[in-house]
């Protein structure tokens, strides 16, 4: 695979024209915005489709993703950074239970990495208005975004019949965008979910992947705060923390 050594200089905007409610608008993210993301691309040939997640570069060798490493055994795979360059894999485990896995790669990550401190994960006390959904598509490199809400603690408790004091979920409040589904779902919304994306407040992913339901007002994804003291123990490196 060549790697891409440029990056575009006028970001690109998608609109999605909805029937009813808010547009989706989806931009280009700056490097500087998630500079820990990388793009972690599934392919197989003669598959229909290919599969995206974003990865968090933890160290200056070591990615998290957020998905059991099993998956990665029936697939092809590349790791690429937000510039293009292609990062080899020699190593890679499951971690917490199989939610997890991390991979170990050759040449280091420089620059900002992603933050595992308690204090850099919102408590969801009140409402975020400006949450992202980031993902990447297969046919580039270029981390994309889309502004969305996310409802407080006790708003998602009410909305998924939860007690707030158990929740392990995060509520994006999907209601005011009636076409969000297409923006990652390949072939509709039953088959062909090809872009996975996470949520993020405020530069810091925080949400896992997410529970879709097209038909309902809100999308849900699990709280990552709620694994950090398995994270933090079971990645085996000791710049975790840079």
């Amino acid at each position: 695979m060549v790697a891409i050594s440029f990056l575009l200089c006028c970001p690109f905007l998608f609109i999605a024209v909805v029937e009813q409610g808010q547009a989706v608008v989806v931009t280009d993210a700056d490097p500087s915005e998630y500079p820990y993301a990388v793009r972690f691309h599934l392919f197989q040939p003669g598959f229909p489709f290919d599969i995206t997640y974003p990865g968090m570069v933890v160290s200056s060798k070591f990615v998290l993703l957020t998905f059991a490493s099993a998956i990665v055994s029936s697939y092809n795979f590349t790791i690429t950074d937000q510039f293009g360059v292609a990062r080899t894999p020699v190593k890679n485990g499951s971690i917490v239970s199989g939610r997890f896995t991390y991979f170990k790669v050759c040449n280091k990550f420089r620059g900002a990495k992603y933050p595992l401190r308690e204090s850099d994960f919102n408590n969801l006390t009140t409402a975020i208005p400006d949450a992202q959904i980031i993902f990447y598509n297969a046919t580039s490199t270029v981390l994309r975004k889309v502004t969305v809400p996310v409802m407080n603690k006790t708003a998602c408790a009410t909305a998924t019949n939860s007690s707030s004091a158990t929740m392990t979920d995060m509520c994006v409040d999907s209601s005011g965008f009636t076409d969000l589904c297409p923006v990652f779902f390949l072939n509709g919304p039953d088959h062909s979910f090809g872009w996975n994306p996470v949520l993020a407040i405020g530069g810091q992913v925080q949400g896992l992947p997410f529970g879709f339901g097209c038909d309902q007002s809100y999308w849900k994804c699990t709280d990552i705060a709620l694994f950090l003291q398995n994270l933090t123990s079971e990645i085996p490196v000791v710049d975790i923390f840079v």
